[in-house]
């Protein structure tokens, strides 16, 4: 598998990776507005997140399996906070029809490294459902820890849902000289 920031010619294979995993993605993420499906929708999005890192807020990254299938998932950085917090939120979501097969693992994991070595990132932070026992597995074989509930955090298919916080910090943090 390979991570990459998506470009313009994505916005259809991006499209089409939504509408496959629309019923797949409705139960734990906000919905996307009617016109996702669209290549004008994705095409500005692509756009959007490209200026969102370049200004190092948002880093969302597409996983392609190594044959040139893809997008098969993604994985995104937001909620950067520099210096003196040092952390960000991720998140990730992945095509129902490799659900169980290691990738989230796997790109949640280069993603993690990521945050700690590029992004000179202290602590790393994901949410999920604590219904959703696939995230917790993924979150808990890359060495995140539990910290809490987040009670009623996200307003999904009517029902405000509780969250559980995990994190994970890096071991290897250490303070960049000043500028």
């Amino acid at each position: 598998m390979v991570l990459c920031s998506a470009v313009a010619e994505d916005a259809s294979a991006i499209a089409e990776f939504y509408a496959r995993n629309d019923e797949h993605f409705k139960a734990y993420l906000p919905p996307l507005p009617d016109n996702s499906h669209t290549l004008e929708f994705w095409a500005e999005r692509i756009e959007k997140e490209r200026q969102l890192a370049q200004e190092g807020s948002v880093y969302r990254f597409w996983a392609y399996l190594l044959d040139g299938v893809g997008p098969v998932g993604m994985v995104v950085v937001r909620s950067v906070n520099k210096y003196p917090n040092s952390s960000c939120e991720i998140g990730y979501g992945f095509d129902q029809r490799y659900c169980g097969a290691g990738l989230a693992s796997e790109a949640t994991a280069a993603l993690v490294e990521f945050c700690f070595d590029s992004l000179h990132m202290h602590r790393v932070e994901a949410c999920y459902m604590p219904r959703n026992t696939v995230s917790a597995r993924v979150l808990a074989k890359l060495g995140f820890e539990v910290e809490g509930v987040l009670r009623g955090l996200m307003h999904l298919n009517g029902v405000w849902e509780d969250h559980a916080i995990a994190s994970k910090i890096n071991p290897n943090w250490k303070e960049l000289p000043s500028a």
